[in-house]
């Protein structure tokens, strides 16, 4: 039996569709883990290098100086309201000030909130008094969502 032409082409336009389809499945999990990996390798090294209140102070005061501007933030994946508060918040802080959020996930503890404090005096003293604070304020006033 001869093979025809369309025979031996149909099956391997599908391997090619096949392969495609595997690669864009694989780009698409590799780039949202490499998005969630950073805030978690960020935690994971916060949590093994900080044992006290005042470590986290001193780390926000290093990296302050360094102008790694960043903050701890426990709210996980963005959910069906990352236009509302408190994620237009945390995007109100990248875009208007540069600070780098980090999502701790389900891991935030007290020496994460002593970070954000010392840091957040810090950039108080850089920016104006009660600045985050007051952007915070605003926009929980304006947008909370309960």
């Amino acid at each position: 039996m001869k093979k025809t032409s369309k025979s031996i082409v149909m099956p391997a336009v599908v391997a090619v569709i096949t392969l495609l389809l595997f690669a864009t499945v694989l780009a698409y999990f590799l780039t949202l883990e490499a998005h969630y990996s950073k805030d978690r390798e960020e935690t994971r090294k916060f949590s093994f290098l900080i044992k006290s209140c005042e470590e986290a102070e001193e780390k926000a005061e290093a990296d302050f100086e360094k102008e790694e501007i960043r903050m701890f933030f426990s709210s996980g994946v963005e959910d069906e309201h990352h236009s509302k508060f408190p994620y237009s918040f945390y995007k109100r802080l990248e875009e208007d000030f540069g600070i780098d959020i980090i999502y701790t996930g389900d891991v935030f503890s007290s020496f994460h909130k002593c970070y954000n404090l010392k840091m957040d005096d810090l950039l108080d003293e850089k920016l104006g008094e009660h600045i985050i604070e007051g952007l915070f304020n605003e926009l929980r006033d304006k947008e909370y969502v309960q």
